[in-house]
């Protein structure tokens, strides 16, 4: 890791972390209340601090996640669909520690997403463990064919509310602090096609933060064709950018392509371009 007189340290690192989970579940819903203890202990090549060459840390993580599941039979057209509406809510509580003067090793905030939301730390690695206080609420809704089990339809909105602010940050932000908001919708549109956009929004600034967005052709196993469109707006402050220094916003079309040529024969291709 690099400190801010550019001296590296090197060392060792020991991670603990036991959970204890209480799953209660039944045919429409769940309720899942989880406590763990994160301990990390470091033997490290040089003095951090008052801290030594030992340093270690102990961060309780409390959790509760829960939802419930309802379905109704509905027709369009001649055609049957099952549809569900599945909302969920999930606390979680860390209480604030002073991570400082730990290196940082593998620790990167994770990229915003559905996946992220409803996960405890908001970081990757062992190194940092956010602090928390927060509720995220989440709303999904899926169209399934009973016959092939097909999910046709996915539309799914997420919302994360903190009660307090984070204290815990580390200067590699991907996603503007301010972007609590994720919407996705994704399905089946014919048996070859699907579809998959993703959006985040700065709701204080109303700013589109995020677009993923892709369209996949697979008339068979072996054979795909997908097209993709990434936005990520620039976050940094306007005073943070040169007058002559481009706008660093990512808009990107990806596109790929696996498809058989012989027998036993794949071609595998793919093409990233910058809008930019």
């Amino acid at each position: 890791t690099n400190f801010a007189h550019q001296t590296f340290i090197e060392g060792k690192r020991f991670t603990f972390f036991p959970t204890v989970s209480v799953p209660l579940r039944n045919s429409y819903g769940f309720l899942t209340p989880k406590f763990g203890l994160h301990y990390t202990n470091y033997d490290l090549s040089m003095d951090v601090g008052t801290k030594g060459n030992n340093p270690d840390r102990v961060v309780p993580i409390v959790s509760l996640d829960s939802g419930v599941i309802f379905d109704r039979h509905i027709n369009f057209g001649n055609t049957g669909y099952i549809q569900t509406l599945e909302p969920r809510a999930f606390y979680v509580y860390i209480p604030y520690v002073n991570q400082s003067f730990l290196p940082n090793f593998d620790s990167a905030e994770s990229d915003f997403s559905f996946a992220q939301i409803l996960t405890e730390n908001r970081f990757t690695g062992s190194d940092r463990i956010n602090d928390a206080n927060r509720v995220t609420l989440a709303l999904t809704s899926r169209l399934i064919e009973p016959s092939t089990g097909i999910e046709r339809l996915r539309m799914a909105i997420g919302q994360q509310f903190r009660f307090d602010d984070r204290r815990v940050i580390l200067n590699s932000q991907i996603t503007s602090s301010n972007v609590d908001f994720i919407a996705a919708l994704a399905g089946r549109l014919t048996r070859t096609i699907s579809t998959d956009v993703n959006l985040q929004v700065d709701e204080q600034a109303l700013i589109t933060e995020k677009i993923r967005a892709g369209i996949s052709y697979q008339p068979e196993p072996g054979k795909v064709i997908n097209l993709g469109y990434r936005y990520t707006r620039d976050i940094r402050e306007r005073g943070d950018i040169l007058i002559n220094q481009l706008d660093t916003a990512i808009k990107q079309v990806d596109t790929s392509i696996q498809w058989p040529i012989l027998n036993n024969l794949h071609t595998v291709a793919r093409v990233n371009y910058s809008l930019q």
